[in-house]
């Protein structure tokens, strides 16, 4: 057992995180609460940390919520809807089967519920919490991931909730990384931790690796080919767009205007969608059909489409939207070439009518975004810790690599935490 399981079995309280997988972003925050929480000498666990679990995900997760002193329902709108099983048929069923242990628990204890704890990131709604916990205390952590109530209550010590505040006792930190090296006066180093920019990248100087990934996607998108990036949370796809947009001057020909980059993020409906696309597309006025069609007709563009799982809410999204894209994009001489990222592909995630041709998937070729190579991993490690005083001994590169499987997201979370622990 390694250094890091031996602090993990050693911690006093046990959490278990149940979220819903809304968006990349998403992920990232509920991720940055998990490894805040563990910062502090809590010993919490998301899906994330096991993407392979030996027994099956029903079995992990029935043993994650069994042991788990604490389980955190990280509830959002679409965590609510999963849990009352509103959700389209085959999406959300993590979440589904993990309501479904926690109510039997609730309603077999039938006593007063402390263990399952109602969490709101910094922009969610006390309406999204489940009905069986409404009225109870629930807890919103800020932009760091951090707490202060919640943290009194996962660790036992009085609590603001409850109008008695003392002096607040913060655990140990877990370190993430199994045997670190002790801190040496040789290695504080004096520069920030570079492992801490989360998230999109959009400077081309920061982008990292990947150039046969994007010498064959640019080969694509000059032939006029529509593309479907798959590939897991947090490998990279949306720092793949931005790149689309920044280098596809040099790479395409073509002038900056005609790269469009359409975040799903902040659209909830079709309506939204035309007008965010035509507001980037510089139109001066929102238009859909055939008027959007003449309105485009004989110029070019790049539109890069992020976050497109939004599109599979019913409820918002008919499915029209997909049909007219598909006009403008699936022809020689249309006006768009579309890049689209998901994590799934375009055929899983829209079950559209038996023998019918998915408007999307029928015109786009799949493309897999991975993690980076081993060459990759050990150069990016080199390239962020460049002018820092610190540096990653052959053994802890190695680790690093092997613990996150060449993933760019988990290998920069553990680079982080290393970094961290040698300059503490």
């Amino acid at each position: 057992m390694s250094n890091f399981e031996n602090m993990l079995e050693a911690s006093p309280t046990r959490v278990f995180v149940s979220y819903s997988h809304d968006s990349e972003a998403h992920e990232a925050r509920v991720l940055a609460l998990c490894e805040s929480l563990r910062r502090q000498g809590i010993n919490a666990w998301l899906d994330l940390y096991e993407p392979n679990p030996e027994e099956g995900w029903p079995l992990w997760m029935e043993r994650q919520i069994e042991q788990a002193e604490f389980v955190l329902m990280i509830c959002t709108e679409t965590y609510l809807r999963r849990v009352k099983r509103e959700e389209r048929p085959g999406a959300g069923k993590g979440v589904t089967w993990e309501a479904n242990l926690i109510y039997n628990l609730l309603y077999v204890k039938k006593v007063e519920n402390k263990k399952f704890l109602p969490v709101l990131l910094p922009d969610g709604r006390d309406e999204h919490i489940p009905l069986p916990l409404v009225g109870h205390t629930f807890f919103r952590v800020d932009e760091e991931g951090w707490s202060e109530d919640l943290y009194r209550i996962l660790t036992e010590q009085k609590s603001v909730v409850t109008g008695t505040i003392g002096e607040l006792e913060v655990l140990p930190p877990l370190d993430s990384i199994s045997e670190p090296s002790r801190t040496t006066q040789s290695n504080k180093g004096t520069g920030k931790n570079p492992f801490r920019k989360y998230g999109r990248i959009t400077e081309p100087e920061l982008f990292f690796g990947r150039e046969n990934f994007l010498r064959e996607l640019f080969e694509r998108l000059e032939q006029g080919a529509n593309c479907s990036l798959v590939g897991e949370s947090q490998v990279g796809k949306s720092s793949v767009l931005s790149m689309i947009c920044k280098r596809g001057q040099s790479m395409l020909g073509l002038p900056e205007d005609a790269f469009v980059y359409v975040d799903m993020q902040m659209i909830f409906n079709e309506d939204e969608f035309f007008e965010e696309l035509c507001y980037q597309l510089k139109l001066g006025e929102t238009l859909r059909g055939r008027s959007l069609y003449r309105q485009l007709q004989g110029k070019r563009y790049v539109v890069c489409i992020d976050e497109i799982e939004k599109m599979t809410r019913r409820e918002n999204f008919s499915g029209d939207e997909r049909v007219e894209m598909r006009g403008l994009a699936g022809s020689g001489d249309a006006p768009l070439t579309l890049a689209i990222a998901s994590r799934s592909t375009l055929e899983e995630l829209f079950e559209d009518r038996p023998g019918m041709t998915s408007p999307l998937a029928g015109i786009c070729s799949k493309l897999d975004v991975g993690g980076f190579s081993l060459s990759e991993c050990r150069e990016f490690l080199e390239v962020r810790l460049r002018g820092t005083g610190v540096t990653f001994s052959n053994s802890q590169v190695d680790e690093l690599i092997q613990g996150s499987g060449g993933h760019p997201g988990r290998l920069q979370r553990a680079a982080e935490a290393l970094f961290d622990s040698l300059t503490r």
